[in-house]
This record gives C-alpha cells, structure tokens and sequence, in this order.
C-alpha cells in the first residue's frame, strides 16, 4: 500500500507503548489514556480517523 502509515491504537499509556514504538517502527501510536475511554467505545478510533482524516473503512 503506497502511502500506508503503521500505527497502533491502544488502551494503554503512552509511556508504557513507548519501547514497543520504537521497536516496531511504527509511524504513529494512539493511546485513549488521555481521553479515558477504551477500546470499543467509539471515540477511541474516532482519534485515528480524525488524525488522518480518514474514514473507519480505510483503516
């Protein structure tokens, strides 16, 4: 996929995702710790769509 970013939504903090970012090469990390949902509320993904403009079929 051309122009495809690699990222990880997660319900965990960022501070705790960091070593795992960094390992994976990952472009993005999302984590709902700041937003104090969880994965499946739907504000958790909303994050992800909205970050890159997106609609939620495209992810």
């Amino acid at each position: 996929m051309s122009g495809a970013k690699l990222a990880i939504l997660s319900n965990d903090s960022p501070q705790m995702l960091a070593g795992a970012v960094t390992a994976a090469g990952l472009d993005e990390v999302f984590s709902v710790d700041l937003l104090r949902v969880y994965k499946t509320d739907e504000r958790a993904y909303e994050m992800v769509t909205n970050h890159f403009r997106i609609y939620p079929e495209a992810v």
